[in-house]
């Protein structure tokens, strides 16, 4: 039985719970993280310039959520049949 490892890239927005259970769900199917980098985006401005107007130290409410991008590996163990045919087995 041999193995190899796959890798997958994903971006989370900090504010969203849904893309954070995407990545606690790929955690329990046995990807691990190899990897994270923040990224900020940033203010948006038609929010800023609205916010503006209205009470100019309310504009930097505009700022866009954080980013977060991780890269996950995963190892995948394939098993050799008698047939020298590989077979796909992922490790859970």
């Amino acid at each position: 039985m041999s193995s190899h490892t796959e890798e997958k890239v994903i971006r989370i927005d900090t504010k969203k719970d849904a893309d954070r259970r995407h990545l606690d769900q790929l955690m329990s199917e046995g990807w691990k993280i190899k990897h994270s980098s923040s990224y900020q985006q940033g203010y948006s401005c038609g929010k800023t310039c609205c916010l503006g107007f209205i009470f100019l130290p309310l504009a930097l409410l505009g700022k866009k959520p954080d980013v977060i991008e991780y890269v996950l590996e995963k190892e995948i163990k394939t098993k050799i049949s008698h047939g020298g045919e590989h077979v796909r087995r992922q490790k859970n």
